[in-house]
């Protein structure tokens, strides 16, 4: 049972023990001797009474903290046999509020003794009577109505009677209290939190730019044609932000990328891909410790400067060799306290500072090493590491559950195709089609994408921003899609060409256009219709039907007048917050610590709140 729940039990018990007594009081009145008891009765109704009023109040401003809207507040309140008192994602809500050493804890306690308190009473008063044959029932005898109240006025006049309303009293301000200072205390334990997934954040962008400068690197081959990777950007459990700086957020699955059978698996302008490949994955793990003594967070998760990174033949020796003879590869990007995030593409050491006397082997030439492990497709072996240059080392892991052979797959599509097909079947132009996916399936990719924009843009992975043609997804020979497994792709020439290309400059990052573009890839999934397919996507574009340089915002501000009223409040604050850059920051940048906070707190958490709460697990 939650807090929450807990609650609602209590407040319904108020009024059923309230009016045992007032029901009492109009059967006993005509009795003389109830003249000489009316003073004390009358003062123990009075105190129930304020004890539930100040207890009202108590729920009422718990529900406030808790709930979206007005409305679901007083139906909740109106009604304690209401189903919602029992959410789970209420219930989750309430428990963040309580997050201090043994808060919630102390409540459920106290929530506990004001039902016991108060059940105890119901159940004493219902042996003086029952609500189908009243006290003051003219079938009664007088002289058994006499000697019921007698039995009455002992019980309700003893003083434990009186101690059990002072110890509700108690109770219910210890509860106030509670509640009082942990909402006091909210926003500097919101700040904490942030703070810690800030750095996440920061650690996991510089990892993902280190792995792809790591690969890019690792062309050493002469192929004519342009490498192609693919970077896995769901399947990864994403968990709550650690209470404090002290503690970090848990394990997350390594950094997977997959490489196909062909150099190059189909151009990038002829994407969705087509059939005829195998993706054979490797998951990834960073070598790169903070300090000598602080645990680090690798790509895959937070570990110590011992830990093994998996594998065999000496790859945990070699692991707690490198971390602990490698220079700090973070260096002055993880000592900033300036609020921002440091250039990934910084240097932090020098090449060579790290000496590897054994287990994995350097890889010299990925894209030999990658055809050469094509041959066991179930081996979990390390292939090898990569540096990147820069200090940093990413040990290779072959990853047989997410391989796929060209037998499984098809094609790879993106998610314009995908919603595309949605749309066509919204608007009743194809059937049922099980490569649809369903709701709940769009808005798990949704979520994927809005953690994905703060792990990886702007970075080489994701240079532009994350919509519907930049994600993919597998779809298998019997025509389903494999919504759980969406991922990004980018190409890589040999090094030398990489680092022409480098030279000739980076296109600037538009990081208020990124937000607007998730917002409205938000709101393409919640519907299962593409922006483009609407009537007013039209009507903002120019005389002759093409888009300019504004259609998108003013048609995304268009579909929010929508939103709300098909969508809820929920969906339509997080889009609302992307597509107008409602975060209450001067500039959006998300290489910005404060920046990532603000769309951590207003974008990921409702989101993925909002799928807890339409289907709970």
């Amino acid at each position: 049972m939650s807090g929450v729940e807990a609650a609602g039990l209590a407040l319904a018990v108020f009024p059923i023990v309230i009016g045992f007594l007032e029901r009492y009081q109009d059967g006993y009145e005509k009795l003389r001797d109830w003249v000489l008891f009316r003073r004390e009765f009358t003062r123990l109704v009075n105190d129930l009474h304020r004890e539930q009023i100040l207890f009202r109040q108590h729920v009422e401003s718990t529900l406030r903290s808790v709930t979206d809207s007005e409305f679901e507040l007083m139906e909740m309140m109106e009604d304690p046999q209401d189903l919602r008192w029992k959410s789970e994602v209420l219930a989750q809500r309430f428990r963040r509020k309580l997050s201090g050493s043994g808060e919630y804890e102390n409540y459920m306690s106290s929530i506990g003794s004001i039902y016991e308190n108060l059940n105890d009473m119901s159940e004493k008063l219902k042996r003086y009577g029952s609500s189908d044959d009243p006290p003051g029932a003219a079938t009664r005898k007088r002289d058994e109505i006499q000697k019921q109240f007698r039995r009455f006025q002992f019980s309700i006049g003893k003083k434990r009677w009186h101690g059990q309303v002072v110890d509700l009293g108690r109770q219910i301000d210890r509860v106030g209290k509670l509640h009082v200072q942990a909402e006091a205390l909210a926003p500097s334990r919101q700040s904490r939190n942030s703070a810690a997934w800030r750095e996440a954040f920061r650690l996991a962008k510089h990892q993902a730019s280190s792995l792809h400068r790591a690969i890019s690197r690792a062309w050493t081959c002469g192929c004519e044609e342009a490498h192609t990777v693919q970077l896995l950007i769901g399947g990864r459990q994403k968990v709550a932000a650690a209470a404090s700086r002290h503690d970090h957020p848990g394990s997350r699955r390594p950094l997977t990328v997959s490489f196909p059978s062909r150099p190059r698996a189909g151009a990038m302008p002829r994407v969705p891909l087509d059939g005829g490949d195998s993706w054979r994955a490797f998951e990834t793990t960073m070598i790169s410790p903070v300090d000598s003594g602080r645990p680090f967070l690798t790509v895959g998760g937070w570990r110590g400067p011992g830990s093994s990174i998996g594998g065999d033949n000496g790859s945990s020796s070699h692991a707690r060799r490198l971390s602990a003879t490698t220079a700090s590869t973070v260096g002055s990007s993880t000592a900033s306290s300036g609020g921002g995030f440091s250039s990934s593409e910084r240097p932090l050491s020098r090449e060579g500072s790290v000496s590897v006397p054994d287990g994995p082997a350097r890889i010299e030439n990925l894209c030999q090493t990658v055809r050469a492990s094509q041959v066991d497709e179930k081996s979990s072996n390390s292939i090898g590491y990569l540096e990147d240059g820069q200090g940093a080392h990413h040990v290779f892991h072959a990853d047989p559950s997410s391989s796929f052979t060209a037998a499984e797959i098809d094609r790879a599509v993106s998610l314009q195709e995908v919603l595309a097909r949605a749309t066509e079947r919204h608007e009743g132009l194809q059937p049922a089609d099980r490569r649809v996916l369903s709701r709940r399936q769009r808005m798990s990719i949704a979520l994927t994408i809005a953690y994905a924009v703060l792990e990886l843009y702007p970075t080489p992975w994701l240079p532009r921003f994350c919509s519907k043609a930049a994600v993919h997804l597998f779809q298998h020979k019997d025509g389903d899609v494999l919504a759980e497994h969406p991922f990004v792709l980018c190409e890589a020439a040999a090094a030398e060409t990489t680092r022409r290309e480098r030279r000739g400059g980076v296109q600037e990052a538009d990081h208020g256009g990124a937000l607007l573009t998730l917002g409205i890839v938000i709101m393409e999934l919640w519907f299962g219709q593409t922006i483009e397919s609407r009537l007013f996507w039209r009507k903002c574009c120019d005389a002759q039907g093409n888009e300019t340089e504004f259609t998108s915002m003013m048609a995304a501000m268009e579909w929010q007048k929508m939103a709300k009223d098909e969508a809820g409040v929920a969906l339509h604050d997080i889009t609302s917050r992307c597509i107008r850059g409602n975060f209450g920051l001067a500039t959006m940048n998300l290489n910005e610590a404060e920046c990532v906070g603000a769309v951590y707190d207003y974008v990921v958490k409702p989101l993925e709140e909002l799928l807890s709460h339409c289907w709970p697990v």
